[in-house]
């Protein structure tokens, strides 16, 4: 009995651990939606996707994602970039693409907030079961270690955007996101969380097809 339950300890820990890893992984979620004006062309099915930040690698990226995903959903969405809009985004260079690509309406997403943070891990327990001897008689008899891993420091991003949506033809704000991305480890979490979360969002509440 003795030597069941602590067979049966050793696989909560483990079982405990994994859980607490698989729970620290990067989160994305909507912190605000609201719809500022009538659409009466919504959903919109064909927009352009534009992405601001100072990394422009990021900005372009991100625009891509969103537009990928949009494209899944069944809208038709084409990034900036592949619009040939370049670096330096302005009014007229965007009034200029979505005219190019005959969008209805323009979605454009911003850096609203961003925090990057070293967190440093002190080591990560685990239980290794080790035979007593190689007897076999005592095949079922083990030790339980505690092993801890070295020390480790990973960076974490906690990102706050804001996704506009314009109407091509009046040029009006219709829409707003704000969606914040925790726990990621690098800025390529938080593309891939951050496009399928507005993405999933403006068509659930049917602002694009």
């Amino acid at each position: 009995m003795r030597k069941s339950n602590s067979i049966r300890s050793a696989v909560l820990v483990m079982a405990t651990l994994l859980v607490s890893a698989c729970a620290s992984g990067p989160s994305t979620s909507i912190v605000r939606a609201e719809r500022l004006a009538d659409i009466p062309d919504a959903p919109y099915r064909n927009v352009l996707v534009v992405g601001v930040a100072n990394d422009q690698d990021n900005a372009r990226r991100f625009e891509n994602a969103l537009a990928e995903n949009l494209i899944k959903g069944g809208t038709i969405a084409t990034a900036g970039s592949a619009a040939g809009m370049g670096a330096d985004i302005t009014a007229a260079a965007v009034r200029s693409a979505a005219r190019q690509v005959q969008a209805n309406a323009v979605i454009v997403t911003s850096v609203k907030q961003a925090d990057v943070e070293a967190v440093v891990n002190k080591g990560q327990t685990d239980v290794r079961a080790e035979r007593k001897d190689g007897n076999l008689a005592n095949f079922f008899r083990y030790d339980y270690k505690e092993i801890t891993a070295p020390v480790e420091v990973v960076t974490e991003y906690d990102v706050l955007l804001e996704t506009k949506v314009y109407d091509a033809a009046s040029g009006e704000i219709v829409y707003v996101i704000e969606s914040r991305t925790i726990k990621a480890e690098t800025p390529f979490e938080v593309v891939m969380g951050e496009s399928k979360a507005i993405a999933d969002k403006l068509q659930r509440d049917s602002i694009v097809k």
